[in-house]
C-alpha cells in the first residue's frame, strides 16, 4: 500500500493506493512548514486517516508533495509530523513543484506553474526542477494567485475604489467593517486563505469590466515575475496546474499570449497525472 499526497496552501489531497488497485481518498488541511508545526501535521493525519479501513503500518510509501518543502528545514518539519504517524513507511517529501511537473510533463521538458491559493513556477528539465523563479508568498509576490486576487479587491474595495453595485455586493457578501477585515488579514492563522477564497467573488462577478481588468493585471504580473525571468522561456511551453489556474483559464490564455507564452494543458488538479507517473515509473 502506497499514499500519495499533494499539499498546497488551504488543503492537501491523500490518495491511498492499495496492492489490489483499490483507491481512497481523504482530505487534510494544507500543511506548508512555514505556517504550520510537527504537531499539526500528526494531529491532522490522525484525525481524518481512514484507520478503521487501513492500518497506517501497512503503508509501505509515502510520497508527500507540498508548497513550502523546498530546504531541508521545511522538509524535516514535515517528515517529522509524517514519522510519527507512519513509522514504519519510506516517506519521501517533495517540493509541491516537482509533484505538479511530474504530473504535467512525466519525462518531458517544459515550463511549470501552479497557481492556487498561491502561485510558482518552474524549469523541468524531466527529471528535476532545474531553476526556479521564487514567487515570495502571499505578501511580497505570489502574482495571479487567489491570495493576490483577493488582496488586490480587498485593498481597493476598502479605499472605495470599487464600482458602487460591486461594493454593494462585496458588502453584503461578507458583511465586514474595515476592523473586521484587518482582524482577518492580520490575525488570522491563515490570512492567505482568507483572501484566496475572495476569488469565488471574483468568478461571480467576472461579467463586470472591473473584475476582468483585475483578473487581467494579476495574470500580467504573473507572466512579467515568474516566467519571463527564465533566460530561454521562449524554447519552452508552459503547464498550468491549480483552482485559479482552471477557473480562469481563458483570461490566463489570453495573457500568455501578449507575453508570448504557449499554454498547452491547464488542469485543476495534479493528482491523477502523479498518479500515472507513479504507476509508470518505479524511481523518485
Amino acid at each position: 500500500m502506497r499514499i500519495i499526497a499533494d499539499s498546497g496552501s488551504t488543503k492537501t489531497n491523500w490518495y491511498i493506493l492499495t496492492d489490489e488497485g483499490e483507491v481512497e481518498q481523504f482530505e487534510t488541511k494544507g500543511l506548508n512548514p512555514y505556517i504550520v508545526r510537527t504537531g499539526t501535521v500528526y494531529k491532522e493525519i490522525k484525525s481524518n486517516f481512514p484507520k478503521k479501513k487501513f492500518s497506517p503500518l501497512l503503508v509501505k510509501e509515502l510520497y508527500f508533495y507540498g508548497s513550502g518543502c523546498s530546504g531541508s528545514v521545511q522538509k524535516n518539519l514535515i517528515f517529522a509530523g509524517l514519522e510519527r504517524y507512519f513509522p514504519a513507511t519510506i516517506i519521501h517529501v517533495f517540493h509541491d513543484l516537482l509533484g505538479a511537473a511530474r504530473s504535467l510533463w512525466g519525462k518531458e521538458h517544459g515550463l511549470v506553474a501552479i497557481l492556487g491559493t498561491g502561485s510558482s513556477t518552474s524549469l523541468y528539465d524531466g527529471k528535476n526542477v532545474s531553476e526556479q523563479v521564487p514567487s515570495l508568498g502571499y505578501i511580497l509576490g505570489d502574482e495571479g494567485s487567489g491570495a493576490y486576487l483577493g488582496k488586490r479587491l480587498l485593498k481597493n474595495y476598502l479605499e472605495n475604489e470599487l464600482p458602487v453595485p460591486l461594493a454593494k455586493k462585496f458588502h453584503k457578501t461578507y458583511k465586514l467593517d474595515l476592523s473586521g477585515f484587518l482582524e482577518h488579514v492580520y490575525k488570522d492563522e491563515y490570512p492567505n486563505r482568507f483572501l484566496g477564497q475572495m476569488t469565488y467573488f471574483i468568478k461571480d462577478n467576472l461579467d463586470h469590466p472591473y473584475m476582468l481588468q483585475l483578473v487581467e493585471e494579476a495574470f500580467d504580473a504573473f507572466f512579467e515575475h515568474q516566467i519571463l525571468k527564465y533566460q530561454h522561456f521562449l524554447h519552452y511551453k508552459l503547464r498550468c496546474t491549480g483552482s485559479v489556474a482552471w477557473q480562469f483559464q481563458d483570461i490566463l490564455q489570453a495573457s500568455a499570449e501578449k507575453a508570448g507564452i504557449d499554454i498547452d494543458n491547464i488542469v485543476s488538479d495534479p493528482m491523477p497525472g502523479l498518479i500515472e507517473y507513479h504507476n509508470m515509473f518505479l524511481e523518485v
